[in-house]
């Protein structure tokens, strides 16, 4: 079975998505028989200049022209340039094809009469990884070509092409896709493949895809060809791409300017160990970040929202935040430790911070300390020493505590409760947002003596569903569904870690569905030297 974006490949002028600008003015062209002998077809990746290049081959060779400009698809030399196998439409890969000798083979050849239609079309993508040498060669015959061939450049960087090259040709540039077109052929493809994506899965592939129609359906394929279900989920779809969630970014950055760098680090170990690409992840956060930067240039007086830690910040260090996850993401895709360019981001941000004013600082020290500073107003009398045993290693607080308040009897099967989780989760919602999420996310295992067990993927979601505010949320929305107020009991998932070593591989017998958490590696060890004057 053929790949989506090669089955899906436009035909005609007419199927181009989003360069109707580019379309009619061809057609028109062509109809008035007014051929240019270069065109240079400029745009980033994925919008179609190859296909076009494609169509107008065909459309200079169609036997049976359509009044309107559109090759047939039906002649012979049509489906000769359907099938690639129509001899007078030559494709050349400039990144792989780049240098003077084989420009020198072209200049041999265009002299050369078609064989099967009136023009012979030279197709040369990526046309800007010619060596100079190359494009001085390219040049003459430019300049003076036979009057049977076409030349059709096409780039993703027009502005490495000499101006000598640029004033030889008819240039049009592709425009990316808007959400509203690729959210349009998502659909499209999926009732013609006969399958069904939740709406909002859509929509994370459509933000992925960041306006490239072949990115659109390379990330729908993958989605599609990965899942047998009726109806494709969100979360199917989130998991399948690899995409991080809102919530994830929340917390992260949470971490970050309330001083908890620590956590931070091992938020970022944990969403790279189960599959959570950390490039999307980086963008996730740029994303964030913009929308504040923005929200703050049109309203001074905007208070954060959900991220009021961000606007204590100056205009200048927000700017210099967002340039440094913009380049940490750039160097994530060569880096020999996948976690260091962002663990050296928190790095750089925790010596930020702390040189930020008295007030900023003031601030964050409240919201680090501000759960031990309820637990002294209540006792009137802490012991530091065993403050720091009791927070030393919560974790494994939370994963060994037993459920407390069991009462006989009281038992739900997981169907009946899945069957208005849906319910429990929306009344959860105008409660916390990020709660919400994780509840969507989270795995129902039963309720039994009254003890409600759900399972999520990561800790930091343990943490948070556990936390007493959220327990009795949630207990207030099922008890609004079902008439019954359960305890809450959660694990995580167990699930492998990416690349993990001998030594970081333990079980637990008495609750093998928790997942132990793995050993700080050397980088880590090294990030927290870094911090342990700022923890």
């Amino acid at each position: 079975m053929s790949v989506l974006y090669r089955k899906y490949r436009s035909q005609t002028f007419d199927e181009l998505i989003g360069q109707e600008h580019i379309s009619e003015l061809l057609k028109t062209a062509i109809i008035n028989n007014k051929i240019s002998h270069a065109y240079l077809l400029v745009g980033p990746r994925g919008l179609g200049k190859t296909s076009t290049a494609r169509i107008l081959a065909k459309a200079l060779n169609c036997t049976d022209l359509g009044k309107d400009g559109n090759p047939c698809n039906k002649c012979t030399n049509c489906l000769a340039v359907n099938a690639g196998n129509f001899y007078d439409l030559v494709e050349i890969d400039a990144a792989s094809n780049r240098g003077i000798d084989q420009i020198r083979q072209l200049k041999e050849r265009v002299s050369y009469q078609p064989t099967q239609g009136k023009y012979k079309i030279y197709i040369i993508d990526e046309v800007h990884m010619l060596t100079n040498e190359a494009f001085n060669a390219l040049l003459k015959t430019l300049e003076e070509p036979p009057a049977h061939v076409i030349f059709v450049l096409a780039t993703t960087e027009v502005y490495k092409l000499p101006p000598t090259i640029l004033s030889r040709c008819q240039r049009y540039d592709f425009h990316l896709g808007s959400d509203e077109q690729l959210n349009s052929l998502i659909e499209a493809v999926i009732k013609s493949e006969t399958r069904e994506i939740d709406p909002s899965g859509i929509s994370l592939i459509v933000n992925s895809a960041k306006g490239s129609y072949r990115d659109a359906l390379s990330l729908l394929d993958v989605v599609l060809t990965g899942s047998s279900v009726d109806i494709i989920s969100e979360d199917f779809v989130r998991r399948s791409l690899g995409l991080p969630d809102d919530t994830m970014v929340y917390y992260f950055l949470e971490n970050i300017f309330n001083g908890k760098y620590q956590k931070a680090i091992d938020m970022l170990t944990e969403v790279y160990g189960k599959g959570v690409s950390l490039s999307q992840f980086a963008y996730a956060v740029v994303g964030v970040l913009k929308d504040v930067i923005v929200k703050l240039t049109i309203n001074p007086a905007y208070d954060g929202g959900e991220y009021k830690f961000l606007v204590k910040l100056s205009d200048i260090d927000l700017l210099r935040v967002i340039k440094l996850f913009i380049e940490a993401e750039r160097e994530l895709r060569n880096t020999p430790i996948p976690t260091l360019p962002l663990e050296l981001v928190i790095a750089e941000l925790a010596q930020m911070i702390e040189k930020t004013s008295e007030s900023v600082k003031e601030d964050i020290e409240e919201n680090v300390n501000r759960e031990s500073n309820i637990k002294e107003e209540k006792t009137k009398s802490v012991n530091k020493a065993n403050d720091n045993t009791e927070v030393k290693n919560p974790e494994k607080v939370l994963s060994q505590a037993e459920p407390e308040g069991k009462i006989e009897g009281v038992d739900l099967p997981v169907k009946k409760i899945e069957a208005k989780w849906s319910e429990v989760v929306e009344n959860v919602k105008s409660y916390n947002g990020h709660l919400y999420a994780f509840l969507k996310q989270a795995t129902i295992k039963g309720l039994k003596d009254n003890v409600l067990k759900l399972q999520v993927a990561f800790a930091f979601h343990k943490e948070r569903i556990t936390s007493a505010q959220s327990k009795d949320a949630i207990q207030n929305a099922f008890e609004q569904v079902f008439k019954i107020r359960p305890q809450i009991w959660c694990t995580i998932l167990a699930q492998t870690v990416a690349k993990p070593s001998s030594d970081h591989e333990t079980n637990n017998e008495d609750n093998p569905e928790i997942t132990q958490a793995v050993s700080a590696n050397d980088i880590v060890s090294e990030v927290e030297d870094i911090f342990k004057d700022v923890i």
